[in-house]
């Protein structure tokens, strides 16, 4: 029986998610080989640097003894035909290999391809499909795209909090409003971004690591955002300073340090998330506290949001959103989301811009 060519495709999206984690700043990307109807051979980006994924599935198929002259070749992102990096381009290698027809998922936003693969390779007979699972494709990047366009990191949003929608105690205590599953999921999450922002309110009183763990294994050292006054920061016992080299301060104060990154913010959330974008940072979990996530849903720059909901009342304490404007209920910020359940008896609202 004929496997549909959207088949493939998702297959080949598959392949691409296995880069997560790893292969940042570059986009996560898939490719399948197929010759009568039959994969022969397969592969994705596995790291920054390594082989792009057409070269892998074609190094697949290779070693399987397969003719690869003929197949065709679906890709979730646009194949590069650009030099100014650190593999060759693998517009000429389909070329080479004389590949017949090469599906495309998604073109590439980065200024040095952007239609240029796709030209190339029609320039040189080879017959190109663009759009096939396009949208499934470009979100599996949207960190990749809005990084290479803006210069930005990505920014999601994580609140834990509850019913009466606290997420701290008068005493700053937030541990733990969730349950163990809703914390588990917050770590697999944490494995899709470069780094981790908090305040300093947050690193003081619940001096997180801020990295990804499998339960008591650290499986991703992320970059540590903070901000807020770098005085405060008298404690080299914290445990985020054990990777001093992956801290980024956002310094409120006056007072500098030379032995941190460190940028002087001035109440503009944009030219801190420049700094941070050249400093190769292409995407953020923000994980709080009440100050920082009321600032950028007030200025509305954000990407995401996740919101979990536990089932616990606290009757005080810093509140979700808190805004020095006086709203009425008809200026209210409206978010248009999904709630999820959880098995734990928890909700998470899931916002999407």
């Amino acid at each position: 029986m004929k496997t549909e060519p959207i088949s493939y495709m998702r297959r080949a999206l598959e392949l691409a998610k296995k880069g997560l984690g790893t292969v940042a700043p570059n986009p996560m990307v898939g490719a399948l080989l197929i010759k009568n109807n039959n994969v022969i051979g397969e592969g994705y980006h596995k790291q920054k640097g390594g082989p792009h994924a057409e070269v892998a599935a074609i190094e697949d198929a290779e070693k399987s003894g397969e003719n690869i002259e003929d197949s065709w070749l679906f890709c979730t992102l646009e194949p590069c035909c650009h030099l100014n990096k650190l593999t060759p381009p693998c517009t000429d290698l389909i070329i080479n290999k004389k590949i017949s027809k090469v599906f495309v998922a998604c073109l590439d936003p980065n200024p040095e391809v952007a239609g240029k693969g796709v030209q190339k390779l029609r320039d040189h007979g080879i017959e190109v499909e663009v759009g096939l699972l396009e949208k499934e494709a470009c979100d599996l990047n949207k960190v990749f795209f809005k990084y290479i366009i803006h210069k930005k990191p990505y920014l999601h949003l994580k609140v834990a909090m509850t019913l009466d929608g606290k997420m701290f105690s008068q005493t700053g205590s937030s541990k733990w409003i969730t349950s163990e599953v809703a914390r588990k999921e917050v770590h697999a999450l944490r494995k899709h971004y470069d780094g981790i922002w908090v305040g300093m309110n947050t690193l003081l009183n619940d001096d997180p690591s801020l990295n990804t763990r499998d339960g008591e294994k650290v499986i991703k050292e992320n970059s540590k955002v903070i901000i807020g006054d770098i005085q405060k920061l008298r404690d080299s016992k914290l445990k985020v300073m054990n990777h001093k080299d992956k801290v980024y301060f956002l310094n409120t104060g006056f007072e500098e340090r030379n032995d941190i990154n460190s940028y002087s913010f001035n109440n503009d959330f944009n030219e801190a998330l420049d700094w941070l974008g050249a400093n190769g940072i292409t995407s953020l979990l923000v994980e709080g506290g009440s100050k920082l996530i009321s600032g950028l849903i007030e200025n509305d720059i954000y990407d995401e949001i996740s919101i979990y909901l536990a089932p616990k009342l606290i009757g005080n304490g810093s509140s979700l959103y808190e805004s020095e404007i006086n709203f009425d209920m008809e200026r209210a910020k409206e978010l248009k989301g999904a709630w999820r359940l959880l098995d734990s008896n928890e909700a998470v609202f899931e916002v999407k811009k």
